[in-house]
């Protein structure tokens, strides 16, 4: 889970105000966020996903409201295939080249 979603396990937001969780998810900046919404014509409870559709859209629309109120935009995945996913992802990521035996560059805090 990322911050975003942890902080947004911590309760209801006030109404769009700044809140101490909000704030963190800001300082803490990401360059892009993606988003996989509950796709329901596949969603299955499982071992591995206990909790009902529902709950996962109360979770989704949570964690995206978390991140509209950091002053994040969101890109929201399209339901496709994983390959098609990755694709997706990797057509809106820059991408960084760099030598893989030094450190990956500094980035700007």
């Amino acid at each position: 889970m990322n911050l975003a979603g942890a902080a947004s396990r911590l309760g209801p937001g006030d109404g769009g105000a700044r809140s101490p969780r909000t704030d963190a998810i800001a300082r803490f900046r990401y360059d892009m966020v993606f988003l996989a919404p509950p796709w329901p014509d596949i969603y299955e409870v499982n071992e591995d996903r206990p909790h009902s559709l529902e709950k996962a859209l109360r979770d989704y629309e949570r964690v995206q409201s978390a991140y509209l109120q950091a002053g994040y935009d969101p890109v929201v995945l399209p339901r496709e295939t994983v390959p098609a996913r990755a694709d997706f992802i990797l057509t809106k990521i820059p991408l960084i080249a760099f030598d893989l035996e030094q450190s990956p560059p500094n980035r700007p805090s």
